[in-house]
């Protein structure tokens, strides 16, 4: 992306999740983990009933982190994206982002769109690095973080015309 790669560690995998009891509570166990706000179970399950993907990256100790897109003509939105704590910050986010607009670009999608919390940081310099620029705000959008008023949603695109997207083959699963 963006003209520069970044490796991808050896040990991580990227795979398309399917709708399973037990990928079902792997992701909502993610999803606690990573979010103050978590999604529930019932919503997680609802995700593979909509056009796009849902993705996984895994490692040598299991599911380390999922992403959900949705998929529309030309334009895919990141619904949710989330990497257990304590996988934070060794790739496998990157890999999530990079592998599934892979898939999307295969499948025509040429605009990606996603929001973010404004505080946090890691995931701004991360799609900030892969080339997501921000192009609105949703006022309120998030539930206050505990001693914190409502937050804003920093709606980012990423314009993916000239771009290179492809998964290394050493992190797929199959």
């Amino acid at each position: 992306m963006s003209g520069h790669r970044h490796p991808v560690p050896p040990d991580l995998a990227l795979q398309i999740l399917h709708p399973d009891p037990a990928t079902i509570f792997f992701l909502s166990e993610i999803e606690r983990d990573a979010h103050f706000d978590p999604w529930s179970p019932d919503d997680l399950a609802d995700c593979f009933g909509l056009e796009g993907v849902v993705t996984g990256v895994g490692g040598p100790n299991g599911l380390m982190g999922f992403m959900v897109m949705t998929m529309a003509a030309d334009e895919g939105e990141i619904l949710t994206i989330g990497v257990r704590r304590q996988c934070q910050g060794r790739g496998a986010g990157r890999l999530l982002l990079e592998g599934t607009l892979a898939m999307a670009w295969g499948r025509g999608v040429r605009r990606c769109f996603l929001e973010v919390r404004p505080s946090n940081r890691r995931a701004l310099s991360l799609y900030r690095s892969i080339g997501f620029g921000e192009v609105g705000i949703r006022r309120g959008y998030y539930r206050p973080l505990p001693g914190h008023p409502r937050e804003d949603a920093l709606v980012m695109c990423l314009k993916m015309e000239g771009q290179q997207f492809e998964i290394p083959e050493s992190s797929l699963m199959t």
